[in-house]
């Protein structure tokens, strides 16, 4: 998104000069247009360094969040205010300063003549490439008030199977934590205390209890060390991470990691079948809606399939053939229904049923991961604790033995 300036005639033969945010040259004309205006000349605004705002600023708009905003404004809509004088009354409303600002913002630019998507495209970390061009086709077409109440259900949905994936991992993390806390604890200052009172009353260590000392005096020397590399691992992965080869590689894992990864490739498919419905509905072409899709899906993977996909499609090639090549990443049951769905002509209908099916899916996913998960930790914490345990006892045990 950039600023052009402009110069146009009106109707009436008058010099209109002024300024307009646009993705392109092509679009600001189209803009002009509507306004009657002939364009006589079209630049790009050399931008003068503005301070830029701490990013954390903008940083807390939740799914909750958008889909707030989306309904109110829709509200408003339909209740018959115009979009200037609703944005005014969300400024008033709104209790995030970051949502504040972007509203601000908002007023700002249609005060200029500037379409609403204009400005959500400024703030492409907030508000995804689908979220802005669902909001051009809904001011394009005049349906702006229907487009708003789908993106508003769609982050109502969203936000729901995100609470869903926190409440199954929360549980898990606890029990961990705690567990990582208590072993610390046990190994790093009972047992010591223990051992030395162990060696002051004469009582000889067992092989087992002495390994396992050796291996915590080990730790407690070379701690610096070992969290050191473990640092040095984790800014390795996260530098690999941002190369498009290693976000491939790591998008590949994430899908294919046992019970996480079907849930991470259920979702996606959730993702993508729901957005790329919207934007058909919208009255998008297929191809501008699976290039949009592509540019917002958080999978590398995905994204990269999807943009080859975009390359048959314009081939010619329709959606389900061109999906059947990637049965690993689009299930039968996927290209089989927009088979179908392209004899019927109602892919946006199906693709709205496929994503409805996705979340079910997810939900079994996410309580099959609770159910196996928990008893899993539940053995493995309780083996480590039980060594403990052991290594503890054992010499009590064998000086018993002794004495007897």
């Amino acid at each position: 998104m950039a600023t052009y300036l402009y110069e146009a005639t009106d109707q009436k033969g008058r010099i209109i000069k002024g300024e307009i945010t646009a993705l392109t040259e092509e679009e600001v004309m189209t803009l002009l247009s509507a306004k009657n205006l002939i364009p006589k000349v079209i630049k790009l605004k050399k931008e003068k360094r503005r301070i830029k705002l701490p990013l954390w600023l903008f940083s807390g708009l939740s799914s909750l969040d958008k889909a707030r905003l989306a309904e109110q404004l829709a509200t408003l809509i339909k209740a018959g205010v115009s979009i200037t004088e609703a944005i005014e009354i969300l400024i008033s409303a709104a209790t995030k300063k970051g949502l504040k600002n972007i509203l601000y913002q908002l007023k700002e630019n249609l005060e200029k003549g500037q379409p609403l998507y204009t400005t959500f495209a400024l703030y492409p970390r907030q508000f995804s490439s689908v979220f802005v061009n669902l909001i051009k086709a809904g001011e394009v077409s005049g349906n702006l008030e229907n487009i708003l109440n789908e993106i508003a259900l769609n982050y109502r949905k969203e936000h729901e199977l995100k609470r869903k994936i926190l409440s199954a991992s929360l549980y898990p993390i606890i029990l961990v934590i705690a567990a990582v806390g208590v072993i610390i604890f046990i190994a790093f200052f009972v047992i010591p205390r223990i051992v030395s009172s162990y060696a002051s009353a004469g009582i000889k260590l067992p092989a087992f209890t002495q390994a396992f000392i050796s291996f915590n005096e080990f730790l407690k020397a070379n701690y610096i060390i070992i969290l050191a590399a473990v640092f040095l691992i984790f800014i390795t992965l996260t530098l690999i991470g941002k190369i498009k080869a290693g976000r491939l590689f790591f998008a590949r894992i994430k899908l294919f990691l046992p019970v996480f990864g079907k849930i991470s490739k259920n979702n996606s498919l959730n993702w993508l079948c729901r957005n790329l419905s919207m934007l058909l509905r919208s009255g998008m072409p297929i191809r501008e809606a699976l290039e949009i899709t592509a540019s917002a899906v958080e999978n590398d993977i995905y994204k990269k399939l999807l943009l080859e996909n975009l390359a048959m499609v314009e081939k010619g090639i329709s959606l389900s053939n061109s999906l059947k090549i990637y049965p690993k990443y689009f299930p039968p049951l996927v290209t089989g229904t927009l088979l179908v769905a392209e004899q019927t002509g109602k892919i946006d209908e199906m693709l709205a049923i496929l994503s409805d099916f996705y979340v079910e899916e997810v939900d079994r996913n996410l309580e099959t991961l609770t159910t196996t998960l928990q008893p899993i930790l539940l053995i493995i914490i309780g083996t480590i604790v039980g060594f403990l345990a052991l290594s503890l006892i054992l010499p009590i045990y064998q000086f018993i033995k002794t004495v007897a």
